[in-house]
């Protein structure tokens, strides 16, 4: 989930927040001949201490395809998107997306800081987008994207920049820097009656340099200035949309790479990981002909999933044996889960049928931490 901010007339604060469900992440049935997935999604948006909750929203879908090859799509998505109007004040939005088949749910949050704006004169984050069709709150095809996943198109990126002004002449100057140098720059003369202004900014990408990134916004009026910078990062053509650490995705890979590729990880400097991360997956790619590394698209969605499903326990996630397990052999075939009535502990067992294997975790203390006990692998 991702959140986004804009000033409104009123004094009040417009939240959008916009949810992407991939198919993939659920389970279709198959009903004579289309493959179906149903989900709830509720969203909650509270008071930064959780005392108070100013708003809610739910939603009921089914999702309905023609094609088996969509239903396990990395493409093919749902986007949730809703908006609410809350007065300046700090706030947690949190959502609940849970598929109506395997009951398995997943928990987003998000903390939306608005006490540091008041009703005068303010800043506020620009808004990247990117090109997709539909209506997003924005102009048509305009979809709003987190600043670390910054897509370019025909050498350019655009956001969209708001702030609260006194009405009036203004100059707005935008900034991108790498470091502190700059790379390009903008300024804008304007006026206006209104005391919410915005612009689409339009930058050129050929000549900047793509490292350290921020943009820097001032706007002027009078003896008065406001700024805000935010930073920002290019999404990797050659990363999964999920990666925004190159140290993460690299630990994450622990179960894959060969006592080689450790040691040679071990010696060196942070700016060659990337191109690290890069050879790892070419030699492992089984479509090397193709633009798409299905190989390493389907692990990194497999531990997005550990992450949704097994954060629980001491080592959860990915670290855990379940998201272990899960990461290397994928979706069990079958789940089979009991409860020791005297013991007070949980056990599930997971049935792999296409290669003749089982495993068996056991929480012993009714945590939700599932610890591997059959067959011993470490």
């Amino acid at each position: 989930m991702t959140s986004f901010t804009r000033p409104l007339e009123s004094g009040s604060v417009e939240i959008m927040s916009f949810v992407v469900i991939p198919n993939r992440s659920l389970q279709f049935i198959k009903e004579k001949n289309k493959f179906i997935a149903e989900y709830d999604a509720n969203i909650f948006v509270t008071t930064d201490d959780e005392d108070v909750q100013v708003a809610t929203g739910s939603f009921s879908d089914k999702i309905i395809s023609n094609r088996f090859s969509e239903t396990t799509s990395k493409v093919k998505s749902t986007v949730l998107n809703t908006s609410f109007v809350v007065p300046l004040g700090d706030y947690n939005i949190s959502i609940n997306v849970k598929d109506l088949d395997t009951k398995l749910s997943s928990k987003k949050n998000n903390n939306v800081e608005l006490k540091q704006f008041s009703n005068d004169s303010q800043v506020y984050d620009p808004i990247f987008i990117k090109e997709a069709k539909g209506e997003w709150g924005f102009e048509s095809n305009k979809f709003p994207i987190d600043a670390n996943q910054i897509v370019v198109k025909n050498n350019e990126i655009q956001f969209y920049q708001y702030a609260v002004i006194n009405a009036g002449v203004y100059e707005m100057v935008i900034n991108i820097l790498s470091g502190k140098e700059v790379q390009w720059s903008k300024t804008i003369n304007s006026s206006s009656e209104s005391r919410i202004v915005s612009h689409l900014i339009t930058v050129p990408t050929k000549d900047i340099n793509r490292k350290d990134l921020k943009v820097q916004v001032s706007v002027n009026q009078k003896n008065s200035t406001e700024s805000r910078s935010l930073r920002f990062r290019f999404r990797n053509s050659f990363m999964p949309d999920s990666i925004t650490n190159i140290d993460l995705a690299l630990s994450q890979m622990n179960y894959i790479l060969t006592s080689d590729e450790r040691k040679e990880l071990k010696k060196l400097k942070q700016s060659d990981k990337e191109n690290f991360f890069k050879k790892a997956w070419a030699r492992r790619d089984p479509k090397p002909d193709t633009k798409v590394n299905e190989l390493m698209d389907e692990y990194y969605a497999r531990v997005a999933f550990t992450e949704e499903n097994f954060s629980r326990g001491t080592s959860g996630g990915w670290r855990s044996d379940m998201g272990m397990i899960f990461i290397l052999f994928g979706k069990p075939d079958d789940i089979q889960r009991h409860t020791s009535m005297q013991s007070n502990y949980s056990y599930e067992t997971w049935y792999y049928f296409s290669i003749g294997q089982e495993f068996a975790f056991i929480d012993d203390y009714g945590f939700g931490d599932y610890r591997l006990r059959y067959p011993f692998v470490y």
